[in-house]
C-alpha cells in the first residue's frame, strides 16, 4: 500500500563543506537534481545566509544583455530550426550580437518615430484637403475666427446666429469663417451638426499637395522600415535559437551562482540542508564524496517534525494513473503522511462520467478525440493530460452504453415497452439486436434503478473514504481516527434503510431491477432484518436505528456534541450522488429530442409509425440539411454533456470523497537542478 498509495519516502540530508568546495559541490548537487533545498533564514548571528558565487554580477548582467536581445528579435516568432550552441566565449557572442542587432534596432525605431509623426500629419491634412482651401487662408485673423470641424450633417440656417458669414464645406467638414464677436455663438450652434472642431496643421499652400506629399514620404519610410524588418528577420532566423540556447544557458549558471543564497554559512564554511527520495540516498554520497572536506549526513524522516518543516511531497505514478495527478493537484497537493488519491481518481472518475454519459456513440467519438488531440498536444502536458482523461471516460462511456443501457448516439437497441413506437436501433437497422439491456434510461422503472444504484456508489465511494481516512489519522490521532469508524456505522446505517425500502417483498418473483440483482436482493444485504420501527407508511429496520445509534456513541466523545445533527449532512452526501442518475437522464433526454425532431427530414416519419419500415425521404435537400443538423444537434449534447458529466464526477470527488480523508497542503518535491529547458518545452 505504500508504494502505491503514498508518496515517495523522504530523507532529510545536511551537507557542509569548506567554502573552496562551494563551487564544485553545487555543480555536484546540480548534476545529481535529487536534493529539494530547504531555504535558510539566516536566524544565527554566527550562522548566516551565504553570498552569491563571485560570477554572479557578471552572469546576471550577460542574462539581461540576452533578454534584450530576445526582445528586440521577439525570437518566440523564430522557427525551429537546429540550435547553434554557445561556445566556451558566450560573453563575446552576446557583445558581437548586440552590436550588430543596436544599429537596425535603432533605425527601426526612427522609422517606426517618422511614420508615427507623419500619421498624424496626414490624419491632420484629410479634412483640409477636403475644403480644397490653402492652410495659410485659415490664419493671420484680428477681427475673424475660424472654426473648423468634422460634422455629421449639413449645416443650415447659421445666418440667423451670424448674418455675416462665409462658409466652406465638404464632405463631412465645414470651415465657418465669422467675426469674432459672433463666435461663442456660432460654435454653440454648431454642436447641433455633430460639430468636433479640428486643429489647423502647419505649413502653407494647397492641403491636398501637402497631404500626397506626406502620403508619399510616409509610404518611402515604410518601404524602409520593411527593409530593416527583413534585415531583423535575417538576424532572428540566424540567431534566435542561439539566443534560446544561451538565455537557458545563462539561466542555469545564474542559479547555480544564486544557490548560496540559500545555504547557512560562516566565515569559512557552508552548509545545505535539504530533502532527496530516500531510494537514492546512495548515489548523492557516492557523488559527493569524492569532494574534499565535504561531509554529507542523511536523517530518514520519522514523521515527528513540525508542519512548516515537513518534508516534500514525490508523487510516483507511472502510465495511465499518472495523467490523473493534474486533478489531484488542482485541489492541492498530498501531505507527505497521507494518503494520495490520485489512483482513486483514475479509478472513479471515468468510472462516474461514463455512468452519467452512457453511450456507446459518444464514447466512441470522446475516444477517438481524446487520443488525437492527447498525442497532437504533448507541448502542453496538463492539457494532454486533460484529453487522456476524456479518453478514459469515454471507454466507460462506450461500455456503460453497450452493456448497461444499450443506446448509441441518444437511439436505444429497443423502444422502451410503453412506447413500441419509439425509435430505435432495431426499427431502423431492420434487425434484432438480440441483447436486452438492463436499464432504459427514459423508463419510469429505469429512472427508479438508476437513483437507487447511485445510493449504492454513495456508499461504497464514501464508505472508501472513511477508511482511507482511518488509515491517514490511526499513527496521528487516534481520536480522529476513531471519528471515521463513528461514521462509517452512520453510513452503513441509513443504506441499510434504501437496501430494505428497495427489496423486492416476492424473492421467488424478485423485481425486475438492476440494483436488485446485483445488491439488494442478494448476500449480505438480502439477509438485513425487514422489521423496524413504523414512521406513518414507512418502516425504519431496527438494524438501521442500531448501527446509527452504535455511530453516534462513538461520534459524542470524537467529534462532539453536535455529531447527531452531522448525521444530516451524510445523508445529503448519499443524497448528492442522485446526480449520476440526474445527468445520465437528462443527456439521454435531450438526444432523445433532437433525434425526434430531426430525423423525420431524413426518413418517413408516417411510414415508420405505421409499419416501422424504414425509407428516406424523397427531397435529397431534406436529407443532406436533416444529417447537418443532427451532427451539429449531437455535437452540442456531446460537449454540453462532457462538460456536466466532467463537472459533477470531479465534484463528487472533491466535495464528498476528499473531505472525508483528504487535507493535502503538501510542497511538491522540486530538486535543484531539476528545471524545464526551453528547447525541450
Amino acid at each position: 500500500m505504500r508504494s502505491m498509495l503514498r508518496p515517495e519516502p523522504m530523507t532529510r540530508v545536511l551537507v557542509a563543506g569548506p567554502k573552496d568546495q562551494l563551487e564544485p559541490m553545487i555543480e555536484s548537487l546540480y548534476a545529481l537534481k535529487l536534493v529539494h533545498l530547504v531555504d535558510h533564514h539566516g536566524e544565527d548571528d554566527v550562522i548566516t545566509i551565504g553570498k552569491p558565487l563571485a560570477k554572479a554580477a557578471e552572469v546576471s548582467e550577460q542574462l539581461v544583455r540576452l533578454r534584450s536581445i530576445a526582445n528586440i528579435l521577439n525570437v518566440a516568432e523564430a522557427k525551429e530550426q537546429e540550435p547553434a550552441e554557445p561556445t566556451a566565449d558566450l560573453r563575446q557572442q552576446i557583445v558581437t550580437l548586440e552590436v550588430n542587432l543596436r544599429e537596425e534596432d535603432e533605425a527601426r525605431k526612427r522609422m517606426e518615430s517618422l511614420i508615427s509623426d507623419l500619421d498624424r500629419r496626414i490624419e491632420s491634412l484629410r479634412p483640409f484637403a477636403i475644403l480644397r482651401v490653402p492652410l495659410e487662408t485659415y490664419r493671420g485673423y484680428t477681427s475673424l475666427e475660424v472654426l473648423v470641424g468634422r460634422v455629421t450633417e449639413d449645416v443650415i440656417g447659421l445666418e440667423a446666429v451670424a448674418p455675416e458669414n462665409e462658409v466652406v464645406a465638404g464632405e463631412g467638414v465645414v470651415a465657418v469663417f465669422v467675426p469674432t464677436a459672433s463666435a461663442d455663438k456660432v460654435r454653440e450652434f454648431l454642436t447641433k451638426f455633430g460639430f468636433a472642431p479640428v486643429d489647423v496643421p502647419q505649413g502653407e499652400g494647397s492641403p491636398a499637395n501637402l497631404l500626397a506629399a506626406a502620403e508619399s514620404d510616409r509610404q518611402k519610410w515604410s518601404d524602409r522600415l520593411v527593409e530593416i524588418e527583413d534585415r531583423i528577420g535575417t538576424l532572428r532566423a540566424k540567431y534566435a535559437q542561439f539566443v534560446m540556447k544561451a538565455e537557458d544557458v545563462l539561466e542555469v549558471e545564474i542559479e547555480k551562482a544564486e544557490a548560496p543564497l540559500r545555504f547557512a554559512a560562516s566565515e569559512h564554511s557552508f552548509v545545505v540542508d535539504g530533502w532527496m527520495p530516500s531510494s537514492r540516498v546512495d548515489d548523492a554520497m557516492r557523488a559527493l564524496a569524492g569532494l574534499p572536506g565535504v561531509l554529507v549526513e542523511s536523517m530518514p524522516d520519522d514523521e515527528s517534525h513540525e508542519e512548516a518543516d515537513a518534508p516534500p511531497v514525490l508523487l510516483k505514478h507511472k502510465g495511465a494513473v499518472k495523467r490523473f495527478e493534474f486533478l489531484t493537484k488542482l485541489y492541492s497537493t498530498p501531505s507527505h503522511d497521507e494518503v494520495d488519491p490520485t489512483a482513486f481518481l483514475f479509478l472513479l472518475f471515468p468510472l462516474f462520467f461514463g455512468l452519467m454519459i452512457g453511450d456507446a456513440g459518444y464514447g466512441i467519438v470522446m475516444i477517438i478525440l481524446g487520443f488525437v488531440l492527447s498525442s497532437k498536444l504533448k507541448d502542453s502536458p496538463d492539457f494532454a493530460d486533460l484529453m487522456r482523461v476524456i479518453l478514459y471516460g469515454g471507454v466507460f462511456a462506450y461500455i456503460f452504453g453497450m452493456v448497461l443501457y444499450g443506446e448509441i448516439f441518444g437511439i436505444p437497441f429497443h423502444p422502451p415497452v410503453e412506447n413500441p413506437h419509439e425509435l430505435s436501433w432495431s426499427a431502423l437497422l431492420g434487425y434484432y439486436i438480440p441483447y436486452e439491456p438492463p436499464i432504459h434510461k427514459l423508463e419510469a422503472f429505469g429512472v427508479i434503478d438508476l437513483l437507487l444504484l447511485s445510493v449504492v456508489a454513495s456508499v461504497i465511494h464514501l464508505s472508501i473514504g472513511y477508511v482511507v481516512g482511518f488509515v491517514n489519522e490511526i499513527h496521528h490521532n487516534k481520536k480522529h481516527a476513531a471519528s471515521r469508524v463513528g461514521w462509517l456505522f452512520v453510513l452503513v446505517g441509513l443504506f441499510a434503510f434504501f437496501a430494505v425500502l428497495g427489496r423486492s417483498h416476492d424473492l421467488a418473483a424478485p423485481v425486475p431491477r438492476v440494483v436488485n440483482f446485483l445488491f439488494f436482493d442478494r448476500p449480505p444485504l438480502v439477509w438485513i432484518p425487514a422489521a423496524g420501527l413504523s414512521l406513518g407508511s414507512m418502516s425504519v429496520p431496527y438494524f438501521s436505528i442500531a448501527l446509527i445509534v452504535i455511530g453516534i456513541a462513538i461520534l459524542l466523545p470524537t467529534e462532539g456534541g453536535l455529531a447527531p445533527v452531522e448525521t444530516i449532512s451524510l445523508l445529503a452526501n448519499m443524497m448528492s450522488y442522485t446526480r449520476l442518475a440526474g445527468v445520465a437522464v437528462a443527456k439521454g433526454a435531450v438526444a432523445l429530442a433532437f433525434n425526434t425532431m430531426l430525423l423525420p427530414l431524413i426518413i418517413n416519419e408516417d411510414l415508420f409509425v405505421t409499419t416501422g419500415a424504414v425509407q428516406f425521404n424523397a427531397n435529397v435537400a431534406f436529407i443532406i440539411l436533416g444529417f447537418v443538423l443532427i451532427f451539429l444537434a449531437h455535437a452540442m449534447v456531446l460537449i454540453l454533456g462532457a462538460i456536466s458529466a466532467s463537472i459533477q464526477a470531479i465534484r463528487l470527488n472533491y466535495v464528498e470523497f476528499f473531505l472525508k480523508f483528504y487535507k493535502g497542503g503538501g510542497t511538491l518535491f522540486s530538486p535543484f537542478g531539476a528545471r524545464k529547458r526551453k528547447m525541450e518545452a
